[in-house]
């Protein structure tokens, strides 16, 4: 079951220790990799001096970029053989690469090093050849999923089935070499605490959602039973009635008098028209008069509602009353009556025969991963597990394996690695300042969570050089950290930080852009950043000081901290054009009620003219367009090492716990399919 590497590495290192020290190495002292992750965000890109391109990359790069397309860069980045630029003999510098000069040496250097820091993505072998992985997901469990859907839950309920027989596997092997023997500490411990080691393993899902994969794993041929967690109702209620598709519940059985229904319904309707302000005009158009809709109501005896159960409607919860009965617990005897079902007036809804497996669901917000308001006191082993649960979900997840007897392994898959919190300094948001100066706002954002990245002692601890050439923007940060902890920066650090600018390029999937993708969201970005250097010229952001304030600036003739400017989505008619880009989005800012009114006056003279002030700003920076690419592009392939970091994160936290046996870092989808594709593994002793 498990892999012949902990970590799916490079051959390049010798060893799992080699590649971790040399990760962290990398990520916390690399100038230039720190400038591309976290250092640079697009609002900046046409709005500092120098601007951002000069500043990041060498020279030498950026002559070579003029020189080649974007689509060039990425292959250069991402596919090409980089063995064939090993050599730097003086015969190679006229030698062409798809008839343009070789790439600069330390380009070439810099593409090696982000590769050979990067975990590996491949799906492996045994994994694609899983034997529900060629087969079709039936289709009443399907409902509702789309292809990537299909593809996810198909991969990870077969790894889930494998995990779950190896574990049980282990327990038999641990309980034949007890017989006749006094039990262990270890197995004492289990059922002290009531974990029956030969029961079949239940699988806990962190943040279901809908429950497409709970859904797959209690239905054959797995029939596993399923406690799924979701802290969102409309979540938990969509699954449920998926679940009756699915066949692993029963609709709630109703024996229904047809005509009997109609007639009531009539009534109920004929009610509601007497007591409404034109109920003689409706009345009267309805063809009944009011003394027919009183004989009407006469003949329904004021009866109490029973559900199915035979229970008064009073007991059971308001939704679960019948629709029709508006609140009135008002019902016929006949339909009060058991009916006959050989009464051709009466129709019977029930679904068919249900799985053999089961489901139960639990509505809650986790906030750790403390499972012992949830579990009952002695049950099965559990396996702890999620597809792509955001942010801190994950860190949850895994905790739940030291901090619940009962689970005795966890597999989880993380997604949204921006919505991390921090552990060793202030949350970092998408703009810094975007909350306000309120005492209590000003406490919390200085505040250090304990939840958040990074887990294990190794990243918290790690020291390393401090660069002396190192962004300012980087630097300050650092700075202020550490000052908080109440310690001396000189020449050394510790605690590898990755802010959210570097974490939110982490979720991209560069090895998936082709050439209409990329070259929608290169313009979309572009759209932006040029649209900031009009703002800012125009004095409806002014720019900040200092390179640690508002990343493009912020909304003028405010306070020190300033307002950042936020447009938001807009529709997909607005990216047809520059232009029609522009007036989207003031459109959108103008209608703001508090600063609408000045950036209406700020930027009435964009429209004058038949858009002439546009055009040219369009003109005079169209240069920009390429190297925002050449930018964006590096900034997404580096990133492969940030999402590296925060899954060798999670893996050393398991390895440092002392229940923990085996843990792990594979590969569970295939890359195209579903580029967030790395599960954490970690098993109890």
């Amino acid at each position: 079951m498990q892999p012949a590497s902990p970590l799916p590495i490079d051959p390049h290192w010798l060893s799992t220790e080699e590649y971790v020290e040399s990760l962290l190495t990398f990520v916390s002292t690399s100038e230039l990799f720190r400038n591309l992750c976290g250092g640079v965000h697009i609002l900046d890109f046409l709005t500092r001096e120098p601007d951002l391109y000069s500043w990041v990359l060498p020279q030498d790069w950026r002559e070579w970029f003029e020189d080649v397309d974007v689509e060039d860069v990425l292959d250069l980045l991402l596919r090409e053989d980089l063995d064939q630029f090993a050599a730097r003999g003086s015969s190679l510098v006229e030698s062409r690469w798809r008839n343009h000069k070789f790439p600069p040496a330390s380009l070439i250097d810099y593409a090696r090093d982000v590769r050979k820091h990067s975990l590996k993505r491949e799906l492996q072998s045994r994994r694609a050849e899983s034997k529900l992985g060629t087969e079709a997901l039936p289709r009443h469990i399907a409902v509702g999923m789309k292809p990537k859907k299909i593809h996810e839950v198909m991969q990870f309920a077969a790894f889930v089935e494998d995990l779950s027989q190896y574990i049980q596997d282990r327990s038999t092997h641990v309980n034949d070499n007890s017989k006749g023997e006094v039990l262990g500490n270890e197995k004492a411990n289990r059922i002290a605490t009531g974990t029956q080691l030969n029961s079949e393993i239940t699988v806990v899902d962190f943040g279901s959602g809908q429950n497409y994969l709970g859904r797959t794993l209690a239905c054959p041929p797995y029939n596993k039973k399923v406690i799924a967690i979701e802290q969102r109702h409309h979540n938990v209620e969509g699954a449920k009635g998926m679940d009756v598709s699915a066949r692993l519940a029963k609709k709630e059985k109703k024996m229904i008098n047809k005509k009997e229904w109609k007639a009531q319904w009539q009534a109920s309707r004929g009610r509601e028209l007497a007591h409404s302000p034109k109920a003689v005009e409706i009345v009267t158009g309805s063809g009944l008069s009011e003394q027919e809709l009183q004989d009407i109501e006469s003949r329904i005896p004021q009866l109490p509602l029973y559900d199915l159960y035979e229970r008064p409607v009073e007991a059971i919860p308001q939704s679960r009353q019948d629709p029709l009965s508006n609140g009135n617990a008002e019902l016929s005897t006949d339909m009060q009556q058991k009916p006959s079902k050989h009464d051709p007036h009466f129709q019977e809804v029930q679904d068919e025969s249900i799985g053999t497996g089961a489901i139960e669901y639990v509505e809650k917000e986790l906030s750790s991963g403390d499972l012992q308001d949830i579990l009952a006191p002695t049950c099965p082993p559990l396996l702890v597990l999620s597809i792509h649960s955001c942010g801190n979900l994950t860190h949850h997840g895994l905790r739940s394996v030291t901090l619940n007897p009962s689970v005795q392994a966890v597999a989880l898959i993380g997604c949204c690695y921006n919505l991390l919190t921090e552990r060793l300094g202030p949350p970092t948001h998408k703009l810094l300042t975007l909350r306000s100066n309120h005492p209590r706002l000003e406490a919390t954002s200085s505040a250090f969570d304990t939840h958040g990245f990074p887990m294990s002692r190794r990243l918290e601890e790690f020291e390393y050089p401090i660069n002396t050439t190192m962004s300012r923007s980087n630097e300050c940060q650092q700075a202020k950290s550490l000052d908080r902890e109440g310690q001396n920066i000189g020449t050394t650090s510790h605690g590898v930080r990755l802010n959210i600018t570097a974490r939110m390029m982490a979720v991209q999937a560069p090895h998936n852009w082709g050439p209409m993708d990329s070259e929608e969201f290169f313009t979309r970005h572009y759209y932006r950043a040029l649209l900031q250097r009009i703002l800012l010229d125009l004095g409806v952001v002014k720019m900040a000081h200092d390179d640690i304030e508002v990343a493009g600036g912020t909304l003028s003739g405010k306070d020190n901290n300033g307002t950042p400017l936020i447009i938001g989505s807009l529709r997909k008619s607005c990216f047809s054009s520059f232009i029609a880009y522009v007036k989207g989005a003031v459109q959108k800012l103008v209608a703001d009620p508090v600063h609408g009114p000045e950036i209406q006056r700020k930027t009435g003279c964009l429209f004058e003219h038949n858009d002439n002030l546009i055009h040219q700003y369009e003109k005079d920076f169209k240069y920009a367009k390429k190297q925002l690419s050449v930018i964006w592009s590096l900034m997404a392939f580096s990133a492969n090492v940030v999402e590296s970091t925060i899954l060798v994160d999670r893996w050393l936290w398991l390895k440092e716990q002392d229940q923990i046996q085996d843990a792990w870092v594979e590969a569970v989808f295939d890359y195209k399919q579903s580029p967030r594709n790395m599960v954490v593994v970690g098993l109890k002793k």
